[in-house]
């Protein structure tokens, strides 16, 4: 059953494709500005001869519905976007077609398949769903696929949710999958749900899945969870803070991988991962690679003796309060091993057993190792081990009668 909504989006794609079909509408149109788009599959917006396909900056709010191509193709430009979205509120950005920039210059900078840009006023996206390519190519240094630019005033999307592939390129430095970064105001993804690919390469130096910059205001992901792949040829998620703001992550989920040649998570002195919840490691044997501040909570996902998290951390400063995720699953008692390797005793918080599903779990060092913990799951229901007699039970019953008597 089609919502009145729904059914009027697919009465103005059909139309739209029917007036394609017979060139009344050309099947290539030039630059988008401050306007809705509904672009069907078959159309192709691109930027003529401007650094925009699609270019909103002014007025507003919008929609952008995409299952064509928008495409931005320059030669030596920089700045260039396949949709700029500058100060403005665009209420959701439905992608099932090709979002790309590509700069084709060996020494230009700063190509964003998309980029949300605060500079006069507060700029942001309700919803953003992608199911098919987003895609930002640099010449030289930084290509983005999505990015966050909170110059003077914040930049924020409420909900992205990439079950496709989002991804940054760059021919020498500095390719960024999902880039947040906070100038002088915040820039904030309140929930970001990847079951796709995050990625971003370099030619050279420094490709990033997902990476949260700071300056004087902070970069946040509320709620990250990643069920798919967040990659990067030098890190997979990386947090870094250069002046008075700090990256923060308040729930990174991860049951799928996240990757770099690197580490796998980089968190930067000062900056904040509060609850970090890992299935990666054990299948596949893809132990998780973490350097720097460690989380406040670490939480390993148990779903089988053959699939379960570990995560093996170095240079790391800080404390983290290790415990069980309540998602984890078990069939009896067990030892799974190499939870965590690389940190002291003194790095762990002193809560180092407790309860799961009607399990206990204790962490425990490996038998002759001090960085090394295995996890111990013992079944904490208990069965009678003795019967009672039959003396014990008439002595019961006597005192029963005594205390009730008829």
């Amino acid at each position: 059953m089609f919502s009145k909504d729904s059914l009027k989006l697919k009465i103005q794609t059909a139309v739209t494709v029917a007036l394609i079909a017979s060139g009344i509408i050309p099947a290539v149109q030039a630059e988008v500005t401050d306007a809705s788009v509904n672009n069907p599959s078959g159309t192709t917006i691109t930027n003529g001869s401007t650094k925009f396909a699609v270019d909103l900056d002014s007025g507003g709010s919008y929609t952008v519905i995409n299952a064509g191509t928008i495409s931005t193709v320059t030669t030596n430009e920089e700045w260039i976007s396949g949709i700029e979205i500058d100060s403005v509120v665009l209420t959701t950005l439905t992608n099932t077609g090709v979002i790309s920039a590509q700069e084709q210059g060996s020494t230009t900078d700063r190509a964003s398949g998309v980029n949300l840009l605060g500079t006069n006023a507060h700029a942001s996206i309700g919803t953003l769903t992608n199911s098919a390519t987003i895609s930002g190519t640099a010449g030289d240094d930084n290509g983005y696929g999505v990015h966050l630019y909170a110059y003077s005033d914040s930049s924020t999307i409420s909900t992205l949710t990439n079950s496709g592939t989002i991804s940054g390129t760059a021919g020498d430095d500095n390719g960024y999958g999902v880039h947040l970064y906070a100038y002088f105001d915040s820039s904030t993804i309140s929930t970001l749900t990847n079951s796709g690919t995050i990625s971003g390469t370099a030619g050279d130096d420094n490709g990033y899945g997902v990476y949260l910059r700071s300056y004087y205001d902070s970069s946040t992901i509320s709620t990250l969870t990643n069920s798919g792949t967040i990659s990067g040829t030098t890190f997979g998620v990386f947090l870094s803070g250069t002046g008075s703001g700090d990256g923060i992550i308040t729930t990174l989920t991860n049951s799928g991988t996240i990757s770099g040649t690197t580490y796998d998570i980089f968190n930067d002195r000062g900056q904040v991962i509060v609850n970090f919840n890992n299935q990666q490691g054990k299948k596949g044997n893809d132990v998780l690679t973490y350097n720097g501040t460690l989380p406040t909570n670490y939480n390993v996902i148990v779903t089988s003796t053959s699939d379960y998290g570990q995560a093996s951390f170095t240079g790391e400063s800080g404390t983290t309060n290790f415990g069980v995720s309540s998602s984890s699953s078990f069939s009896g008692t067990a030892t799974y091993a190499s939870v965590i390797s690389g940190l002291a005793t003194g790095k762990i918080g002193s809560t180092r057993s407790g309860t799961v599903g009607g399990y206990s779990w204790e962490l425990v060092l490996q038998s002759g190792q001090s960085e090394i913990w295995d996890l111990v799951i013992t079944s904490s229901r208990t069965c009678y081990s003795s019967r009672i007699s039959t003396d014990k039970r008439s002595n019961i019953a006597d005192i029963l009668e005594a205390i009730n008597p008829s």
